[in-house]
């Protein structure tokens, strides 16, 4: 019961803290990417509570330890222009 009601609270907090988002940016500014990282973070959320519930939490580390060190390398390697 208690999972749940953390749950409903932040989706309402969610839920205000984007309506704020909106008003405050206004809607000439919602371009191309700030539509694709919406669309893109409606479909992450589900996926990724998906793959929490079928995926061990060590391997999941593992995974999300890698995808965050290639990120970096891949940074650093643009900064460096070597990519």
């Amino acid at each position: 019961m208690t999972v749940g009601t953390v749950n409903v609270a932040e989706f309402f907090l969610a839920v205000a803290i984007s309506a704020t988002f909106i008003v405050s940016l206004g809607m000439e500014n919602f371009t191309a990417p700030v539509v694709g990282l919406l669309i893109g973070g409606v479909i992450a959320a589900p996926a990724g509570a998906w793959l929490t519930k079928h995926i061990p939490a060590k391997p999941l580390m593992i995974m999300v330890g890698l995808v965050l060190t290639l990120s970096s390398l891949f940074g650093i390697a643009k900064a460096l222009k070597l990519v």
